[in-house]
C-alpha cells in the first residue's frame, strides 16, 4: 500500500474556511500596496498555520489551504497525484480515514516571494503518524508550493513533495 505525506492532508483542507477568520497571520491577502518583501511574513504565517492545523486537527485540515480556484495541483515524488481541488479531497479523506494522529513539522522555512500575489514557498519536513491500530512511521522530506494571496487569505496554489532517501 502507497503511503503519502501530509500533504495529501492539505490538499482536502483548502475547501474548508479557517474555524476563525483572520485568526491567522497567513489568513489575509496582502494589502494593496504591498511589496514583494512584505509577503514573507505572511506566507511564513501561513506554513506555521498549516503545521499547527494538520497537527491539531488532522490531515483533512491541509484542504483550508488549498486554493478553491480552479488551478490547485499536487505533485508527489514526480507524479501528479492530485490534478484538482476534488481529487485532492478525496484522497486526503481517505488517507486521513486511517490516520489516528499526525505531527507536521517544518524545517528552515524559505519564501521567495515574487510579486504581491505570489510566493514560492519551500521546507524541509516531518510528519509523525499513528495509524488506526497504533503503528508509528515517519515521513521527511522538502515540500515546495506557490502560495497566492486570494480574498480569502494565503492558499497553496500548487504544492510538490519529495521524500528524503532513508536507504543511506
Amino acid at each position: 500500500m502507497r503511503t503519502y505525506p501530509i500533504f495529501f492532508s492539505m490538499i482536502f483542507a483548502s475547501s474548508v474556511f479557517c474555524l476563525v477568520p483572520g485568526c491567522r497571520s497567513g489568513d489575509t491577502p496582502p494589502p494593496e500596496g504591498t511589496t514583494p518583501t512584505e509577503v514573507r511574513a505572511p506566507v511564513r504565517g501561513l506554513m506555521d498555520s498549516i503545521a499547527h492545523d494538520v497537527t491539531s486537527g488532522g490531515p483533512t485540515a491541509w484542504l483550508r489551504y488549498f486554493d478553491s480556484s480552479g488551478h490547485f495541483s499536487m505533485v508527489n515524488q514526480g507524479l501528479l497525484v492530485f490534478p484538482n481541488l476534488d481529487s485532492a479531497a478525496a484522497g486526503v479523506h481517505q488517507f486521513a480515514a486511517g490516520i489516528r494522529q499526525i505531527t507536521l513539522t517544518w524545517g528552515d522555512i524559505r519564501v521567495d516571494s515574487l510579486t504581491t500575489q505570489f510566493a514560492v514557498v519551500g521546507a524541509a519536513f516531518r510528519e509523525d503518524m499513528t495509524d488506526m491500530k497504533g503503528n508509528p512511521s515517519r515521513s521527511e522530506g522538502y515540500f515546495t508550493a506557490v502560495a497566492e494571496g486570494t480574498p480569502s487569505g494565503w492558499r497553496l496554489r500548487n504544492a510538490h513533495w519529495s521524500m528524503a532517501d532513508n536507504r543511506k
